[in-house]
């Protein structure tokens, strides 16, 4: 028998685990629908909000697909290092398995953790499996870290060169992951 995929969770329990402002959480409604709060952070003008939720509502693959889509957009000048950890991630998109997932924060280490595509990387290792060194005991991420790397990588590329561009930039990563939420969703069964 086939098991039945999970409604999508409502907006306000995604936000249970972003790192929203005061006056995006402000426009929460209890009932709102992921879509709904999105449009309405949209219509307020809070970018950076709406990637933080954008990244946390959308399922770990994707939040990183969209990550890396973003990250090749808006880095025209990624180090050796850097384009190596977003490799990584695309690798491990392509085939996720514990080994890659262990290669990309080997990627994300080697590029510095302090910049887009090591972000990215460290998503990829966040999304599952163990923390801890494959001889010991697992230790899980939590489920969140992914959601919130993403969105400090797409946050961080808008950011790190032309900053007075940054509210376009974002908007343009808006309208790259709107529709891979509308798939997530359209594929969910309804609540």
């Amino acid at each position: 028998m086939e098991a039945t995929a999970a409604p999508p969770p409502a907006a306000q329990e995604v936000c249970e685990h972003c790192q929203l402002s005061d006056q995006a959480r402000a426009l929460l409604r209890p009932e709102a629908a992921i879509p709904q709060f999105l449009q309405a952070l949209l219509a307020a003008g809070h970018l950076v909000d709406a990637v933080k939720f954008l990244a946390q509502a959308l399922p770990k693959p994707q939040a990183i697909s969209w990550a890396c889509q973003c990250l090749r957009q808006l880095q025209a000048a990624a180090t050796p290092p850097q384009e190596q950890a977003l490799t990584a991630c695309e690798a491990w998109l392509k085939e996720p398995s514990d080994e890659r997932r262990r290669a990309a924060f080997a990627a994300a280490e080697t590029a510095g953790f302090d910049n887009p595509a090591a972000c990215a990387a460290l998503a990829v290792f966040f999304s599952g499996g163990s923390l801890a060194p494959p001889n010991v005991q697992a230790v899980p991420p939590a489920e969140y870290l992914t959601g919130r790397t993403v969105g400090h990588a797409i946050v961080l590329a808008a950011v790190s060169r032309e900053p007075h561009k940054a509210p376009d930039k974002l908007r343009h990563c808006l309208s790259l992951g709107r529709p891979l939420l509308d798939q997530v969703l359209s594929r969910a069964p309804s609540p």
